[in-house]
């Protein structure tokens, strides 16, 4: 027994510490690696809006049907309403109570808020710190998981790479603790998806799409930024995975699983939508046509003549105006890690390797391509179907480039370097006088 236990403490307890330890980062920003205001104050409109229902609820307030929304003293000014919010949170006033009104968010269903509502109203957990205990030790605790089903299907190398891209971005680092986007729930469905990469038997595969369908669905649910990102990131192992398994000679049967597995995430977003839109109005079909017309059509492809301001200078840009900002106008060096113009010689290094790989026949080369490709894709797919966000998000939206793509360029650069090393090694001995 006393080896058993052991053995389980050495085979489990390097990813115990390791959770312990993003959750510290995640937490609290250990090691200063997201700028202090930064880490504060990000996305606090965001987080406002769960904490603004919970004050809501508690005071018997009109919500209006919503879960999320702001507290706030007349007339409304969307920053000041923020603070007012913290404050009615954190210290109620008898005095003011009265005089607090309720500004919804119905763009999203908020599952979230009524999570935390529960738990502050139940548990001890009754302060904005210590609910955010729960979204950056869940978000740890996946991420963790996550690295270590990598690391059986891809390797060491771009296991690490991925986590670290997570773990290092202050992006990242900031998003995890907030009580608005839970980002354990946007690795969820890869975890699952990664997890039925290996399955065997037709009941646990079955049962594991239900799970990836499950976690999108939850995912919606919470909120439905970077829902591409998303299913392509749950499809991405397995479009990637055969080439790192030699005992996978077939990617056929792979990418007919990775198509399904994109169908579930579909099917999980078409679940939390009706959901959402049966609350949203009166009748279903009110639902989704005032979710159409007030919130898809404005992030996506609407007619710009319908909206003012930046909604509709977002909806006159294009795709490449849109590719052009999140590919050359990198924001400052603090919060990206890496400077905007390494970022594009490192890109231009991956291309040309990548092409002198298939000229030369390199055994890599498809290996190298379908990981790049498709873990580009995890946030150019939303810079693209969510053309109108990207375009104004941009505040956000760089978070996006940490999660598989930069680990997968980065991977890709060192397999080119490493290429050109051994060959002008070669090169050099061949020309060395006998």
């Amino acid at each position: 027994m006393f080896e058993t236990l052991r053995a389980s403490v050495f085979r489990h307890g390097p990813f115990v510490a390791l959770a312990i330890c993003l959750w510290a980062v995640f937490q609290l920003n250990v090691g200063g690696i997201a700028p202090a205001k930064f880490f504060e104050t990000f996305q606090a409109n965001g987080q406002a809006r769960v904490i603004g229902g919970i004050v809501a609820d508690n005071l018997g307030m009109d919500k209006r049907g919503a879960n999320l929304g702001k507290v706030y003293l007349e007339p409304l000014d969307d920053e000041d309403s923020v603070s007012q919010t913290v404050a009615a949170f954190d210290q109620p006033d008898a005095a003011t109570a009265g005089a607090l009104r309720f500004a919804d968010y119905p763009t999203q269903y908020g599952l979230q808020q009524r999570l935390y509502g529960f738990l502050h109203a139940r548990t001890p957990l009754d302060s904005l710190g210590a609910l955010q205990l729960i979204p950056s030790l869940l978000t740890a605790v996946v991420l963790v998981a996550l690295f270590r089903r990598y690391l059986a299907i891809f390797g060491p190398r771009f296991a690490t790479l991925f986590l670290l891209g997570m773990a290092l971005s202050p992006w990242f680092i900031a998003f995890a603790r907030n009580l608005y986007w839970n980002p354990f729930v946007l690795l969820l469905p890869a975890l699952a998806a990664a997890f039925l990469y290996s399955a065997e038997g037709v009941w646990k595969r079955r049962l594991l799409l239900v799970a990836v369908g499950g976690a999108v669905t939850l995912k919606c649910l919470v909120n439905y930024e970077y829902l591409t990102s998303v299913a392509v990131l749950a499809a991405a192992v397995f479009m990637v995975g055969p080439y790192f398994d030699p005992r996978r000679l077939d990617p056929r049967p792979d990418f007919v699983m990775a198509a399904t597995v994109m169908a579930v995430c579909v099917a999980g977003f078409v679940v939390a939508f009706l959901i959402h839109a049966g609350a949203r109005g009166d009748t279903l079909i009110e639902g989704i046509r005032s979710m159409y017309e007030q919130d898809i059509a404005r992030r996506t492809y609407g007619d710009a003549s319908r909206f003012t301001g930046e909604a509709a200078e977002s909806l006159r840009a294009s795709p490449l105006d849109v590719f052009r900002i999140y590919l050359f106008e990198w924001p400052e060096r603090r919060r990206m890690i890496i400077p905007g113009k390494v970022f594009l010689a490192m890109l231009a290094v991956a291309l040309a390797g990548l092409a002198w790989m298939f000229v030369a026949r390199r055994p890599e080369r498809f290996r190298n391509f379908w990981l790049l490709s498709v873990y580009a894709f995890v946030p150019f797919s939303w810079y693209l179907f969510a053309k109108g966000h990207s375009y104004t998000q941009t505040h956000i939206n760089f978070v996006l480039l940490y999660i598989g793509f930069l680990p997968a360029l980065i991977y890709v650069v060192i397999d080119v370097v490493a290429m050109a090393v051994r060959q002008a090694r070669d090169i050099w001995l061949a020309r060395r006088p006998a």
